[in-house]
């Protein structure tokens, strides 16, 4: 399976959001994209934040059809555009 990468910002949100969300149900999940765009594995992510692994990739699979929802609603007009997007994300 591909790695995703995530931006300096996205990582800076996840980072954000997993301490200071209002809801408790967020913030655990703002940790589980944050440790995953650290690059750590399901696996470890499961160990370290007390989640079955189908919870994980729930998790995981839900921010990215988050984001595909978004690019579907707004689609970029060029291919820079795009790229730009892309990094963000």
């Amino acid at each position: 399976m591909k790695a995703r990468t995530y931006s300096t910002e996205k990582k800076a949100m996840f980072h954000y959001e997993r301490f200071n969300h209002p809801h408790p149900r967020v913030q655990i999940r703002m940790e589980v994209m944050w440790l995953k765009s650290k690059g750590l594995k399901n696996s470890q992510i499961v160990s370290l934040v007390n989640l079955s692994e189908n919870t994980v990739r729930k998790y995981i699979k839900e921010y990215q059809e988050a984001l595909e929802k978004y690019f579907e609603k707004n689609p970029p007009m060029s291919i820079k555009e795009a790229a730009k997007k892309k990094f963000k994300n």
